[in-house]
């Protein structure tokens, strides 16, 4: 009989193969349309500091919304990788600046870089469900993240997806954080304070 383990990791080569699928399809599309939803969504951003990520294979492409960020003024930030097994450290990023190759294939800010504490974090993922459940590589960094962050402040966790990799149910685990919302290319899932809305 197979462990919850190993059928997680079965789901992750699933759901690998699926994103890279959508990715081919809808990458450039899902660029304007993720932009959009997400300033739908939040509309009111001045004084906030928004981490996102440089994509790691299919990742969803979130490069355009981090310069439309910086372009209306929002302070935008980079995860960094400082300890294995740890929570991830946020930098200070301009479009522009130099980064560096990161433990986990990421590119990231420079050490001299200002360290700061987000109060959006967009993260990337293999699938969610309905709840705001995320399975992703199953290295842990978000999670930890977001736990430790959330001890000490109230932070928006948002995942960035393709619609296609909605999920019937997303396996959980003791650790496993949750996402207040989920942007796509078709919309928004909001998880916070109740059921899912599109």
């Amino acid at each position: 009989m197979a462990t919850k383990l190993q059928t997680k990791e079965a789901l992750r080569k699933d759901l690998r193969k699926k994103r890279t699928q959508l990715a081919e399809q809808l990458d450039v599309a899902a660029r304007d349309a993720l932009a959009h939803n997400f300033f739908e969504f939040l509309p009111n951003l001045q004084g906030m500091i928004v981490a996102g990520y440089m994509r790691v294979g299919s990742e969803v492409n979130c490069s355009s919304l981090l310069r439309l960020l910086e372009m209306r003024g929002i302070k935008v930030a980079l995860p960094v990788v400082a300890k294995k097994n740890a929570a991830l450290e946020f930098r200070s990023y301009a479009f522009g600046d130099e980064l560096r190759d990161g433990q986990l294939g990421n590119r990231e800010p420079l050490k001299l870089a200002d360290q700061v504490e987000p109060d959006i974090i967009l993260v990337p993922l293999l699938g969610f469900d309905d709840k705001g459940n995320r399975i992703g590589q199953g290295q842990g960094y978000y999670d930890r993240t977001l736990k430790a962050l959330r001890k000490k402040r109230e932070i928006l966790a948002v995942g960035l997806a393709y619609q296609g990799q909605e999920q019937k149910a997303v396996p959980v685990e003791a650790g496993d954080q949750a996402l207040d919302a989920v942007l796509t290319e078709a919309g928004c899932w909001i998880f916070r304070g109740g059921g899912a809305k599109k």
